[in-house]
C-alpha cells in the first residue's frame, strides 16, 4: 500500500511538472522596449513602446487583463509597471505566437480596450471601471457548474447547463460565430460655426489688413488661404483681447484646412497660457476635436468635459459640443452614454444629419437593431447612400443582427467597396459571406469564400474563410472529411493569428474528433483547449462535451484496470462531473486517497460532492466524520462547523456524534469563538466521552468558567494519573478551588505536592484553604516551608508576602 502511495503521489506531481513546462518563443521581430500608465479614479491607461506595427488582442479575465502582442519579444533592460492604488503586478509571458502581457488589477474592470497607435508607435489600453463592476467574478472561480439530479437507483447524476448544442454536436459547425469588429476611424464632426468674434469696440480699420483679409476669406469659406493669410500676423505684436482671437482663428483655419497636428499645438498653448480668455471655450472645442482626429478620443473627451462644465445654456456652441462628445463616446464604446448625449439636443437644418447619424450608430450598439436600421434606411432615402465607414458598418450590423439577412448582405458588400484597400476589406466580404448562410445561400457563400481565399488569404477575413471553408465541408462530408478536418483545424488552431479564431480551431478540431468517435485523443485536446483558453468564450461548450465523454474513457480506463490513470482524470476535471452516473464506491476510494496523500482541500471537495448530491438517505451518514476532520485539518474552520452542526440535527444518536463535536469545539476555537466552544463541549445530553471531558475542562477553565471545568474534569478524576496527568489534575484541584470547593480541592492538591513540577503551587494553595479553615499554625507552617525550600521564585514571593500579612494580623 504505501508503495503505491508514493507511485501515486509522483505520478501526480509528474504531470502538474509536465504542465507546467515553458515555451520557448521564436525570434521575433517587434520588441516591446517600455510601458507608462495614467490612472484617473474610474479609468487607467496603459501605453506599450513597440519598435514595430502589431495587431494588439485583449482578453479580460476577472482582475486580470491579458493583451497579447504577435510576433513580439521584450527588450532588453525593459522595466516593468511599479505595484500602484490600481495595479498589483504586471507578468510578461513569452508564448509561440508572441508575447502576453498579463496586468492583475486590483478590481475586476467593467471594460478593457485596446488600439495600436502607428502615429506613436504605442498598444494603447484602456481600463475602465464603474459601479457596474462591483460583484464581477475573481480571477479564479472554484464551483461546479450545473445543478444535481438523482437518478432511478439514487447514483448522483449532474446535468449539463455549459452548451445549447449538447443535443446535436454538429450544428456547432453551421452556427456558431466568433465576434470580430472593424477597425475603421471614427468619424468626427465640425459643422460650420460664425467666425471667431472681436473684441467689443475694436474698430476693423485698426487691424491689420492681412487679419481683416484672413476673416474674409474664412467667411467665404476658403480656409487654405484664410490659414495662408493669417499666418503672416503670426510675428505681428497683436495684444490682449485680439492676439487671443487670433490664436483661436488661425488654429481652427489650420484644422479646417487640414493640419488638425499643428492646430492641436497651437490650441494646447493657447489653454495653457490665456485659461480665463473669452476665446477658452471654443478653443477647448477646437482642442477635443483635434484630439479626436490626431486618435485620442480619451483626451478629447477630457477637453469637451471641461468645456460643458463652464459653457451657458444659449452659447451656440453647446449643441457642437454635445455633438463631438456623442461622437467621442461612440469612438470608445460606450453606447449607452452616446446614446443619451445624441438625444438631448437638436442643431437647426441638414446639420441634424450629423447627430441623427451618431444616434442610429449608439442604437446599434446597444442592440437596439429595428431602431437603428429604420433610421439609417431613412437618411439613405433623405441624403443617398452612406459614406461613412463606421456608420455602414453599423448599418449592416444591425440588420445582420435583426435578421434581415439579404439587405445585410448587399450592406456589406457595399462596405466593402467603401473602404477598398483599406485591411478590413476581407472581412467585410466575409461579413457577406456570414449574412448569405445566414439565409441558406450556400452556394453564394462557397464562391465569396473562395474569393476571399485568393484575394485576401492572410488579412483577418481570409482566415475566417479559411476556418468557415472546413466547417461548409463538414456539414457536407463523412469520416473522411472528419479526418481530414481534424488535420486543417489543428494546423489552424496554431497558426492563425487572433487568439480568438484559434480558439474556435482548436475547439472545432475536439468536435472533429467526438463525430468521429476517437474520444480518448478528443479529451486530450479538450485539455489542452481549456488550459490555454480558460477565459475564452468557447469553454463552457468545451467543459459541455468534456462532461459527455469523460464518463466512458473513464470507465474504459477502470474496465483496463488503469486505476491510476482514471484517478488523475477525475481529479484533472473534478468540477466537470456533468452528464454521468458517478459510482459511489469510486468516489469514496478518490476522497480517501487524496486524504492519505494529505491532499486535504481535495479530498474535501470529494466528500462535499458526495454529501451535496446523494439521493440515498442514510448512505451519507459514513461522511459526515472523514469531511469534518479533513475540513478541520485544511483549516476551512467554518465548513467544519457547518457540517458538524449538519450531522448533530439529522443523527443526534450517531455513533460519530462525539468525534464530530470535538472536531466541531476545536473548529470554533480556531475561529477565535471560544465561549460558544465552551457551550458545546460542557452541555447538558452532549455524549460522553473522556476526551471530550478533558478538552471542556481545560478549555472551561481558559475562559474562567471554572464550575463547567471543574464538573467535567470530576468525571475524568478517575482515570488520571498522577505521574502523568498532573497537569489536568492541578486543573481541577484550582478548578475547585475557584469554584468555592476547598474541601474537595484539598485532596487533589495533597497528591500534587508529591509531584515536583506542581509541588510548589500544591503546598501554596494547601496553606491558603488551611488559613480559610482557620488552621493558622498549620498554615504559617507551610508558607515558611515554601519561604525556605520553593523551587519557584514566584511561589517563594508569594509566600514571604502571605506570611507577613498573616502576621500583621497576629
Amino acid at each position: 500500500m504505501d508503495f503505491l502511495k508514493k507511485q501515486f503521489r509522483v505520478l501526480i506531481w509528474l504531470l502538474i511538472w509536465l504542465t507546467m513546462l515553458p515555451v520557448t518563443a521564436a525570434a521575433q521581430e517587434v520588441m516591446l522596449r517600455g510601458m507608462q500608465k495614467e490612472q484617473s479614479r474610474q479609468q487607467a491607461r496603459i501605453f506599450m513602446d513597440l519598435s514595430g506595427p502589431v495587431r494588439p488582442e485583449v482578453v479580460v479575465s476577472g482582475q486580470r487583463v491579458d493583451v497579447m502582442l504577435a510576433g513580439t519579444e521584450v527588450a532588453a533592460g525593459f522595466r516593468q509597471l511599479p505595484e500602484d492604488e490600481s495595479l498589483i503586478r504586471t507578468l510578461l509571458i513569452s508564448r509561440r505566437e508572441g508575447l502576453m502581457v498579463s496586468f492583475l488589477f486590483r478590481r475586476p474592470p467593467t471594460d478593457a480596450r485596446v488600439r495600436y497607435d502607428s502615429g506613436q508607435g504605442q498598444v494603447q489600453l484602456h481600463v475602465d471601471w464603474s459601479e457596474r463592476g462591483r460583484g464581477q467574478r475573481l480571477a479564479i472561480v472554484d464551483q461546479t457548474t450545473g445543478f444535481s439530479q438523482a437518478g432511478a437507483d439514487g447514483a448522483t447524476v449532474t446535468k449539463s447547463t455549459g452548451s445549447p448544442y449538447s443535443e446535436d454536436w454538429r450544428r456547432f459547425f453551421k452556427e456558431w460565430e466568433t465576434p470580430f469588429s472593424f477597425e475603421l476611424a471614427p468619424r468626427f464632426s465640425l459643422p460650420s460655426m460664425p467666425l471667431v468674434q472681436l473684441p467689443a469696440g475694436v474698430d476693423d480699420k485698426a487691424l491689420p489688413p492681412a487679419l481683416n483679409e484672413a476673416r474674409a476669406e474664412a467667411d467665404a469659406g476658403d480656409w487654405a488661404k484664410a490659414r495662408q493669410s493669417a499666418a503672416t500676423l503670426l510675428d505681428k505684436p497683436l495684444e490682449g483681447a485680439v492676439r487671443e482671437a487670433f490664436l483661436v482663428f488661425y488654429a481652427e483655419a489650420l484644422l479646417r484646412d487640414g493640419r488638425p497636428k499643428a492646430a492641436g499645438a497651437t490650441l494646447r498653448r493657447f489653454v495653457e497660457n490665456y485659461p480665463d480668455s473669452a476665446q477658452r471655450l471654443r478653443a477647448r472645442y477646437l482642442a477635443g476635436y483635434c484630439h479626436a482626429v490626431n486618435g485620442d478620443p480619451y483626451l478629447g473627451l477630457y477637453e469637451v468635459e471641461q468645456a460643458l462644465s463652464q459653457i451657458e445654456t444659449d452659447d451656440f456652441l453647446l449643441p457642437r459640443l454635445l455633438l463631438l462628445r456623442g461622437e467621442l463616446l461612440l469612438a470608445q464604446g460606450k453606447y449607452d452614454q452616446a446614446h443619451e448625449t445624441l438625444s438631448s439636443f437638436n442643431l437647426s437644418g441638414t446639420t441634424d444629419a450629423l447627430r441623427r447619424l451618431g444616434y442610429a450608430c449608439s442604437l446599434s450598439g446597444l442592440e437596439r437593431n429595428k431602431e437603428a436600421a429604420e433610421i439609417f434606411a431613412e437618411m439613405e432615402e433623405q441624403y443617398g447612400p452612406l459614406r461613412d465607414p463606421n456608420a455602414l458598418e453599423h448599418f449592416a450590423r444591425a440588420l445582420y443582427r435583426g435578421g434581415a439577412y439579404l439587405k445585410a448582405e448587399e450592406a456589406y458588400a457595399r462596405l466593402a467597396q467603401l473602404i477598398s484597400g483599406h485591411p478590413d476589406e476581407g472581412l467585410a466580404y466575409f461579413a457577406q459571406v456570414q449574412a448569405a448562410l445566414r439565409r441558406d445561400d450556400i452556394e453564394g457563400a462557397r464562391r465569396l469564400l473562395d474569393r476571399i481565399l485568393v484575394a485576401f488569404p492572410e488579412s483577418r477575413g481570409g482566415q475566417r474563410a479559411a476556418v468557415r471553408q472546413i466547417d461548409l465541408a463538414v456539414l457536407d462530408g463523412g469520416e473522411k472529411v472528419l479526418a481530414w478536418a481534424v488535420m486543417d483545424y489543428g494546423h489552424h488552431a496554431e497558426n492563425l493569428s487572433e487568439r480568438a479564431l484559434r480558439e474556435e480551431a482548436r475547439f472545432k478540431q475536439a468536435l472533429a474528433l467526438y463525430l468521429n468517435r476517437d474520444h480518448r485523443r478528443c479529451v486530450t485536446v479538450l485539455e489542452d483547449f481549456v488550459r490555454n483558453h480558460f477565459s475564452g468564450d468557447l469553454r463552457p461548450h468545451a467543459e459541455a462535451l468534456l462532461g459527455e465523454i469523460l464518463p466512458g474513457v473513464i470507465e474504459d480506463m477502470i474496465a483496463d484496470e488503469d486505476y491510476l490513470q482514471a484517478l488523475v482524470m477525475v481529479e484533472r476535471h473534478r468540477r466537470i462531473l456533468l452528464d454521468r452516473r458517478i459510482s459511489w464506491d469510486f468516489l469514496e476510494r478518490l476522497a480517501g486517497a487524496y486524504g492519505d496523500m494529505a491532499l486535504l482541500q481535495r479530498a474535501s471537495r470529494v466528500y462535499l460532492f458526495m454529501l451535496d448530491n446523494n439521493r440515498v438517505p442514510g448512505r451519507e451518514r459514513g461522511l459526515y466524520l472523514p469531511l469534518v476532520r479533513i475540513l478541520f485539518l485544511s483549516g476551512q474552520h467554518g465548513l467544519a462547523v457547518e457540517y458538524a452542526r449538519q450531522y448533530a440535527r439529522e443523527y443526534p444518536e450517531g455513533e460519530d456524534r462525539a468525534s464530530v463535536l470535538l472536531f466541531e469545539a476545536r473548529a470554533l476555537m480556531e475561529l477565535n469563538r471560544r465561549e460558544q466552544a465552551a457551550d458545546l463541549l460542557s452541555a447538558t445530553g452532549r455524549p460522553a466521552s473522556p476526551e471530550l471531558d478533558l478538552w471542556a475542562g481545560r478549555l472551561c477553565f481558559e475562559v474562567n468558567r471554572y464550575e463547567d471545568a471543574a464538573s467535567a474534569l470530576m468525571r475524568l478524576a478517575p482515570e488520571l494519573d498522577l505521574e502523568d496527568d498532573a497537569g489536568d489534575l492541578l486543573l481541577l484541584a484550582e478548578s475547585l478551588l475557584r469554584s468555592n470547593r476547598p474541601g474537595e480541592a484539598l485532596p487533589y492538591f495533597q497528591q500534587l505536592v508529591a509531584v515536583e513540577e506542581t509541588a510548589d503551587q500544591a503546598l501554596y494553595r494547601i496553606g491558603q484553604i488551611m488559613q480559610q479553615q482557620g488552621r493558622k499554625e498549620q498554615a504559617l507552617n507551610l508558607f515558611q516551608r515554601l519561604v525556605d525550600e520553593a523551587n519557584s521564585e514566584q511561589w517563594q514571593k508569594m509566600a514571604r508576602e502571605m506570611l507577613e500579612l498573616m502576621s500583621l494580623s497576629l
